[in-house]
């Protein structure tokens, strides 16, 4: 009997590898994961069109979005079906005719995921200056 109790006391589980390895593992993860930064596009939703098209030193590209998934950029009317040439119009209208903002004029039903579709693009594009309107049926 006291050789048994013996053999209990003398058996002892070392967790001190296993606290190794859990700790491996955790630095590993932490330089395995992708840190990233998130990016943000700075944007204002304004009401007063007036307002933002006042100032003469900023030009100002109106993009005008439909309720029928079409926009409008120069008056040239484009489907949102096709990312490339709305990428395209807008990198070349925006660069090329030195364009400092850009006006995206909404109509009331407009879809959002239809919004943050072009806000994607032009985010793509590298332009910063963003602002929203919805257009007034005067």
């Amino acid at each position: 009997m006291s050789n048994y109790l013996e053999s209990l006391k003398k058996k002892k589980i070392n967790i001190i590898p296993l606290i190794d390895i859990i700790f491996i593992l955790l630095i590993f993860f932490m330089l395995a994961t992708n840190f990233r930064v998130k990016e943000n596009i700075d944007f204002s939703i304004t009401e007063n069109i007036t307002e933002i098209n006042n100032n003469q030193e900023n030009k100002i590209l109106e993009i005008f979005m439909k309720n029928n998934s079409e926009l409008s950029i120069k008056k040239k009317i484009i489907s949102l079906e096709n990312r490339n040439e709305i990428a395209k119009q807008i990198r070349d209208v925006f660069y090329k005719e030195n364009y400092k903002q850009v006006l995206i004029l909404c109509e009331e039903a407009v879809v959002l995921q239809n919004l943050i579709f072009i806000m994607d693009i032009i985010k793509d594009e590298k332009i910063k200056n963003v602002f929203f309107s919805k257009i007034k049926n005067e």
